[in-house]
């Protein structure tokens, strides 16, 4: 809503603005298809997750360092949690579905 509204008043799409519509997209498709995967057992279960988990960070650094780097705005501590969030992912989650011996023995029969 923010995006269309910035357009309606500007009559100006930015570079930014498309970003974060292709990234709210991913974020709202790579969850589905990775849960979908997940549940069902299927065996690429575990490059869903990793691709899961990349695009959570990509997406938390894209909407909270890029407008600090292009705009000069202030990080808030909800920015802050954004970016932990994403990193305990990729740190925690994809050498997870990488080394775990339960992940071949339930998704790679």
């Amino acid at each position: 809503m923010v995006i269309v509204d910035h357009f309606d008043e500007t009559s100006f799409l930015s570079y930014y603005s498309m970003g974060a519509v292709a990234f709210l997209i991913a974020d709202f498709l790579t969850p589905l298809y990775a849960s979908l995967s997940f549940f069902r057992r299927k065996k690429n279960t575990r490059k869903v997750m990793i691709i899961y988990y990349l695009i959570g960070m990509i997406s938390a650094l894209y909407f909270t360092v890029l407008p600090f780097v292009v705009d000069n705005t202030q990080y808030e501590m909800e920015d802050v949690g954004i970016i932990v969030n994403g990193l305990f992912g990729v740190v925690i989650g994809i050498p997870y579905f990488l080394l775990s011996k339960r992940v071949n023995s339930v998704f790679c029969r």
